[in-house]
């Protein structure tokens, strides 16, 4: 017999009817119920039992913990003394099982508080088969709470959110351990278990729940009855009295009259590309002009707002006078004080009560680094400075430095570099404390900040974890970009943020210019004469079109045979023209209109997808092959022209519709039945405009967080890969579902990125590659869906194995000859946001290194197998010698490379290869979450022959974050230093899923610092927003040189064009924006020279020295007392500094093992 409960599984062997009623003494519950269900069950095998009829017992009701079980409002309302502000969402399970022991503590908490709550149980999901009303019915006992508690896992409503939208309250996701005790989750530094995370935090998030706290544990109960146990939920206390003062703060927020309200903002700056120079860093975001926006908003909706300046330019001018920032290279304590940037002096005996009532581990952890409070960090007469500007109930603070001190940046005061799990210095904690304590609620402002970054356990905090303890019970709201999901998350579950998502900017072609234009020109000119057969005009255009690539730097001199160089002109040029670029910054609240939306209409119907390309739709319409044209070098012109076309009828389908006509008008039509499809595709760019017009509610969607109301959730992405669903904007983004990564479209394109890197290598090197080092960041299974996660297991040699749901259930091993080539081994650095959010991807990768690390093959066919027994051979164990996957430490992010970069904090290779292999050398695997694994990851990185990143999409590129140059360029250093030879960088391209390529890293850098840091059209996007513009184009440049330093990428004419058109031609618009820009990017530029990293004539240096003395005299102040680096550079490596080196040597070992003695040496 066969008995299948709900629909879907296996198929019953009984009558529906017997199905149906099994499956109601199962759903209705209860001990009498469960009995009688077995005793039904033995009737429908032939014994003889009399169970009785189903007991109902209600789907949903209202707990109290003293006054019983409520059916109704009313009848609650009755007998219930206060007014409910909390609604409380639990199982109902729960409560007929009586585990409510977390559900009695959080209301005599509550209720302690003077807070009323209505607690209401529910089975959550409907059934109309059973007449279960779920939790559609349930929130509507909660209507007219200023906040729900939510305490059940997974999504509270399939589908339409209308119930939970008409609630309008913010929701609280109280998150429970299934697996693990209070216990053990205290112990444990990766915080709740992968599976209660996936249940209780990412699929709530789904619904709009925010801030997961973790409220209760599993708690083992013996019951000798069964010999044996069951579990309950034991509420955590501390967690608990987080929660209530987290509540406490939101209802605070909506009680108090708007015109009382105080409002924190929170600008972000990246101190080691010069803070003076990058105040209000957000990506793609003009964060100035924003806030100025922001707060004309809120004076006009009733905040007391005051003093409001004209502009964002205004804005961070006052804020730059005033010197209302961290002090760094050119700022002082006393000069902060004596121009007024202090907002706060906080005295050391204040600071020191609030310091005291901290853990006692966190207490102890900032005191062995930064000293007894007050430390050293912006101390002024023993007063710790609190900077900022206030504008009536409004604070604009910049956030403060997080892992340095003083007015230096350099490898002695660069702490965090010397130490990765650093706590936050006492300037940061009295900074946070101040702002809790003059605040109501907390924004802050563009992607991203270091608040979410602190160390602390992954997802799931404790009170001494760093993130906490900062934002503290504050209301948190954060300004976050639609197309960066990875750490937008990270923000939502470390720092409790309520996301408030932004347009990214507009994407449009970046076309070509200068050289490149008059080069595309005589390459149109060649191919007229060539189908004229015009020799004598071909032998001119020859020569001219040479002379000019090699003026270009487009091609060296020695390249062999016209033919080749037409032909790699032609790639060259149509890479650069295939490329888009963002045209300057979002300002919130403002959508692309006029010619900017056509440009961004197109940049979302470039590729195929939902709809036709539209590309493709008029190529096909005017009778041509546009699958043949993309894979034709010389396509490029016709390419341009396609877009141009485009343009032309997306600017009309603007104005007057979709009709046939419009395309006969525009375009040569010769396939009629291809212009329905077209037309498709231009109605689907009419709804997508409507959908990017609404981004204009921004601003409002923030001013409703301000109010405590709910904010709708919606996707995040790409949205120039297809992805029009994170439209509107102004939502509260949540990720994917991470158990269906990497999809099978992921799984397609991983194959294809796997191939080509290894059919490139070969052609290269006539070999296989032994191992390839990975960077995995979990950009890649947010906004990609797991492309390079599939490429990572196809170079092992094995597949996802998916189950009838469509997730990821374990892999599958491909047979050798199927493969037709040797497994290629991997090392996987993964990003710290890849090791917190999705656990269970690198469990996967973990399990099939194990899985064909054991299988029975040549070691020549199974690189993996015969590293493995090499390892052993070194003295590894079996499972050291099968660590492929590692991170940085537990609690802390990042490579560590940017800051000995860009603190100058290295004279060669080696200091940049001990830096990554310190950082990263953490092995994480099945039952292995952070073991230290130094000697592992260095033999692996010893292996390791070609190093390996990827981006999906022209919205982001490897300039744009340090991160990039740190994780993959570190690892190019580490691997060459290590092994004595030679390693490549390759870079994946799945842009256009239709086009997939791996180039090498060299061709990436050109192809985006032609396409953006020297294109004109790109620099006039920046300039059009002054200071934020020209910080934006310094960090760029510094990203350049972290390229150069660590993997060698960056070639003499790119410096050369640097110092050409950003220094000489654009020196004055940023003395007059952002001089601390041009000094950041001169100050690089000169120490790439003095380095030997740029080959420069004299004449060129000494202009650049002479503009950089003209800079230092502006910078340098009259009124600025104490010491201050200025712009020296001072070269100070781990050799250099006590101690650093004290705390390096300690997990060092690994030299020994790798090198066969203590220090340097080559493998």
């Amino acid at each position: 017999m066969i008995l299948s409960l709900g629909e879907g599984g296996l198929k019953s062997t009984v009558p529906p009817e017997a199905a149906l009623e099994a499956e109601r003494y199962y759903k209705y519950g209860g001990v009498e119920n469960l009995r009688n269900l077995i005793l039904f069950l033995g009737s429908l095998a032939g014994r003889d039992f009399h169970p009785r009829p189903p007991k109902p017992v209600p789907w949903q009701g209202i707990y109290h913990p003293r006054l019983g079980t409520f059916e109704s409002r009313e009848a609650y309302f009755k007998v219930y003394p206060l007014k409910p502000e909390v609604g409380i969402l639990f199982y109902r399970s729960g409560w007929e099982n009586g585990d409510t022991a977390a559900v009695e503590m959080i209301v005599d908490k509550l209720e302690d508080e003077g807070i009323g709550v209505i607690p209401v149980f529910s089975y959550s999901m409907p059934d109309p088969r059973l007449g279960i009303p779920g939790n559609e019915e349930a929130l509507k006992l909660m209507e007219g709470c200023d906040l729900i508690l939510n305490l059940q896992s997974f999504t509270l409503l399939r589908g339409d959110l209308t119930p939970i939208e008409k609630l309008n309250a913010p929701i609280l996701q109280g998150v429970k351990e299934y697996y693990k005790s209070e216990e053990e989750w205290r112990g444990d530094p990766q915080g709740i278990s992968p599976m209660s995370q996936v249940m209780s935090v990412a699929q709530p998030e789904l619904s709009g729940t925010i801030e997961p706290i973790l409220l209760s544990a599993k708690a083992e109960v013996n019951e000798p009855r069964i010999k044996g146990s069951y579990a309950l939920q034991m509420p955590i206390g501390d967690r608990v009295a987080l929660a209530v003062r987290r509540i406490r703060g939101w209802l605070n927020l909506k009680r108090r009259p708007i015109s009382q309200r105080r409002i924190t903002f929170v600008l972000h700056n990246a101190p080691c590309k010069s803070v003076e120079a990058t105040v209000g860093r957000g990506y793609g975001l003009d964060t100035l002009e924003s806030l100025v926006r922001v707060m004309r908003a809120m004076r006009e909706m009733g905040y007391r707002v005051e003093g409001i300046p004209e502009s964002g330019e205004d804005l961070v001018r006052m804020i730059l006078e005033r010197k209302a920032i961290s002090e760094f290279r050119w700022t002082t304590t006393d000069e902060i004080v004596s121009k007024g940037g202090v907002l706060e002096y906080i005295d050391a005996r204040r600071y020191r009560e609030w310091f005291d009532s901290l853990p006692e581990p966190a207490r102890r952890r900032v005191i062995e680094s930064w000293g007894e409070p007050p430390g050293e960090a912006m101390v002024y007469e023993g007063r710790i400075l609190v900077t900022g500007l206030k504008f009536g109930n409004v604070n604009v603070i910049l956030q403060p430095k997080r892992g340095c001190a003083g007015s230096k940046c350099d490898g002695k005061v660069c702490k965090i570099l010397h130490d990765p799990t650093l706590p936050p210095p006492h300037h940061w904690l009295a900074t946070y404390m101040w702002i809790g304590e003059n605040s109501d609620l907390v924004v802050h402002v563009g992607t991203h900040g270091y608040l979410e970054f602190l160390p602390g356990k992954g997802v799931g905090l404790a009170r001494e974890d760093f993130p906490e303890i900062s934002i503290s019970d504050r209301p948190h709201l954060y300004i976050y970009t639609i197309s960066n999901p990875s750490e937008g998350i990270i923000a939502k579950r470390r720092s409790y943020a309520t996301l408030i998502d932004h347009l990214i900017p507009t994407i449009s072609p970046s076309g070509l210019y200068d050289d490149l234009e008059e080069i595309d020109g005589l390459l149109r000119q060649y191919e007229d004469a060539r189908r004229t057969e015009d020799e004598a005009r071909m032998k001119v255009l020859e020569r001219q079109i040479t002379d000019l690539a090699l003026k270009a730097n487009l091609i060296e001199e020695g390249d062999e045979g016209f033919e080749r160089i037409r032909e790699k002109l032609h790639e060259k040029l149509s890479l650069l023209r295939e490329t888009m670029i963002p045209y300057g910054l979002h300002i919130l609240g403002e959508p692309p209109r006029g010619d900017e939306l056509v440009d961004m209409l197109l940049s979302i119907l470039r590729f195929d997808g939902d709809v036709p390309s539209i590309r493709r739709g008029i190529v096909e319409v005017e009778g041509g092959d546009y699958d043949k044209l993309l894979h034709e070098a010389s396509s490029g012109e016709v390419l341009d022209d396609v877009t141009l076309k485009a343009r032309r009828l997306m600017k009309l389908a603007l104005e007057r519709g979709t009709e046939r006509r419009l395309i006969e008008e525009t375009l040569r039509v010769r396939d009629h039945g291809a212009m329905e499809a077209l037309q498709k595709t231009m109605r689907y760019g009419l709804e997508v405009a409507g959908k990017l017009e609404e981004s204009e509610r921004e601003i409002s969607q923030l001013l409703r967080g301000m109010n405590g109301e709910y904010i709708q959730p919606g996707p995040s992405g790409s949205l120039t890969r297809g992805r029009v669903e994170v439209l509107p904007t102004g939502r509260n983004f949540y990720g994917v579902d991470p158990w269906r990564v990497p999809t099978p479209a992921a799984l397609e394109l991983g194959g294809q990125l796997a191939e080509k890197l290894l059919q490139r290598y070969l052609r290269e090197e006539g070999r296989y590659p032994e191992s390839v080092g990975m960077v995995l960041f979990s950009m890649d299974v947010f906004r990609a869906d797991g492309e390079e996660v599939a490429q990572i297991l196809h170079l092992l040699g094995v597949k996802p194995r998916w189950d009838k749901g469509g997730r990821a259930r374990g892999i599958e091993i491909l047979p050798l000859g199927d493969l037709g080539r040797p497994r290629i081994d991997v090392t996987v650095r993964l990003s710290g946001i890849m090791r917190d959010t999705l656990p269970h991807i690198w469990e996967m990768i973990d399990e099939a290194v194990r899985a064909v690390s054991s299988l029975d093959e040549p070691p020549e066919m199974n690189y993996i197998r015969k590293h493995k027994l090499e390892a052993m051979e070194r003295g590894l164990s079996e499972r050291e010698a099968t660590f492929r996957v590692f991170a940085a430490q537990p609690g802390s992010y990042g490579a560590g490379v940017n800051y000995a970069v860009e603190a100058s904090a290295w004279r060669d290779e080696e200091d940049l290869r001990d830096v990554y292999v310190n950082w990263g050398g953490y092995a994480y695997g099945k039952d292995v979450y952070g073991r230290p694994a130094h000697t592992s990851f260095a033999f692996n990185l010893s292996k390791v022959r070609v190093s390996f990143n990827k981006l999906e999409s022209d919205e982001h590129d490897l300039l744009g974050c340090c991160c990039y140059f740190a994780y993959q360029g570190g690892m190019t250093a580490a691997a060459k230093s290590i092994s004595g030879g030679d390693v490549k960088s390759y870079w994946g391209d799945t842009r256009d899923p239709d086009r997939v390529d791996v180039r090498d890293l060299k061709g990436e850098i050109e192809r985006v610092v032609r396409t953006r840091l020297l294109n004109p059209k790109w620099l006039e996007g920046m300039r059009r927003h002054g200071y934020k513009g020209a910080g934006d184009i310094s960090s760029r440049v510094v990203h350049l040189y972290g390229w150069d330093a660590t993997a060698g990428v960056v070639e003499d004419w790119m410096y050369d064009e640097i110092h050409r058109r950003i220094v000489v031609e654009m020196k004055e618009w940023f003395m007059e924006h952002n001089p601390y820009a041009l000094e950041e990017i001169a100050r690089r530029l000169l120490e790439a020279y003095s380095r030997g990293m740029w080959e420069a004539d004299e004449e060129k240096i000494e202009a650049l020295r002479e503009i950089y003395m003209e800079l230092e005299g502006i910078l340098e102040d009259e009124e600025r007392k104490g010491e201050f680096q200025g712009g020296d550079v001072r070269i100070f490596t781990k050799r250099d500094v006590d101690e650093w080196r004290q705390k390096a040597e300690r997990i060092e070992g690994w030299k020994r093992v790798i090198f066969g003695m203590k220090g340097g040496g080559k493998l």
